[in-house]
């Protein structure tokens, strides 16, 4: 029961990312002097990458090994980490830093800063895309104090240089274990009311903590916690703060401003609308005036003679279900093929009631 509208939404976590798999890469490398360290990573084996269309975890893989083999010292020690815990980048507002990037154009990576750390770890590593698709490398990077820039190295200069140091299936490896999460500040504030926020939603107690779901090799994570939702798969993650939002917000101007849309891509809107007799949490992308978005319900199930809370997950105009969340990951192993009688399945003839709003 793979959620494709789900996954479908993690395209927005990663788009900045993405970039520099996507833009230009023949920029050449102006990388500034730095001490020269050996990376933990040695690999003898003749693999190489290719630049073309690189998925974000494969970019942040890329520059961690890279900045390990190239510059040693703090990025070494997040590649040898992360080879067994695997690696986790944040995405964190520039501003919030200071970081060397005096007369560069772009060089702010679009006021996202990218903290390569290992998954159950901490480090003081960071970069940052310019408009060219090249990267900027640093570390030290703490709040309150000067960031040092160790280079600027375009990806395709980046690329060259891993193959040349026989490190290709170092990144591929890592990549399989690089999960993304924007943690970007300044999202929980909505005191001031912009862009149609009327006030933090709460969800409520019942339904929070971490639940699971699994479709074969595809694991889908849900976390629900006070005034956020995050939804993970196997190689990505997203996480969105959740407002109650005016009524007449999506028919105004705003709703459909550019400009508007990027400041709030991890923002939802959410509420609980009526359907098939129950009360489900509604969540929307905030500015989307297409698509009904998801809906969760804190459901019972039963599972081996006893009852069992799920979360039931569903989608468009009639609410039909997508997936199951279950407690624990064995559980959503083991009941990864049933279709439960009392839910209402895209096939069933009883999904076609209209969501009353």
């Amino acid at each position: 029961m793979v959620n494709k509208q789900l996954i479908g939404k993690l395209s927005v976590v990663g788009l900045a990312l993405l970039l520099a798999g996507c833009g230009a890469q023949s920029a050449n490398s102006n990388s500034s002097s730095g001490s020269s360290g050996s990376s933990a990573i040695t690999n003898n084996q003749k693999v190489n990458l290719d630049s073309t269309n690189m998925p974000p975890q494969e970019v942040s893989s890329l520059v961690t090994i890279y900045s390990s083999k190239k510059y040693g010292g703090d990025w070494a020690k997040v590649a040898n980490s992360a080879k067994n815990s695997g690696l986790r980048t944040n995405l964190y507002d520039t501003s919030d830093y200071r970081l060397d990037n005096t007369g560069a154009t772009g060089e702010d990576g679009s006021g996202i800063l990218y903290n390569a750390t290992p998954e159950k770890n901490s480090a003081d590593v960071a970069y940052t895309l310019n408009d060219d698709g090249s990267i900027n490398i640093y570390e030290n990077v703490k709040k309150g104090q000067k960031a040092k820039k160790l280079g600027t190295v375009s990806q395709n200069d980046m690329v060259y240089y891993i193959n040349q140091h026989s490190q290709a299936s170092k990144v591929q490896k890592l990549t399989k274990q690089s999960k993304v999460y924007d943690e970007r500040s300044g999202r929980n504030d909505a005191a001031n009311h912009e862009f149609g926020r009327q006030a933090v939603f709460t969800t409520p107690k019942s339904m929070r903590g971490v639940w699971y779901s699994a479709d074969g090799n595809q694991q889908t994570v849900l976390t629900i916690r006070e005034h956020t939702i995050t939804i993970s798969t196997n190689n990505n993650s997203t996480k969105s703060w959740l407002y109650k939002q005016y009524p007449d917000f999506l028919s105004s101007p705003d709703a459909k401003n550019k400009s508007v849309q990027k400041q709030t891509q991890t923002w939802q809107s959410a509420k609980f609308v009526n359907a098939h007799n129950q009360n489900w949490l509604n969540i929307r992308g905030w500015c989307d005036t297409e698509n009904k978005g998801q809906f969760y319900l804190l459901h019972h199930e039963t599972i081996n003679g006893k009852q069992t809370p799920v979360i039931v997950s569903a989608n468009g105009d009639n609410v039909t279900t997508d997936n199951v969340f279950y407690t624990s990951q064995s559980t959503a192993q083991k009941q990864a093929n049933n279709h439960y009688a009392d839910l209402d399945y895209p096939q069933s003839p009883e999904g076609e009631d209209e969501v009353n709003n």
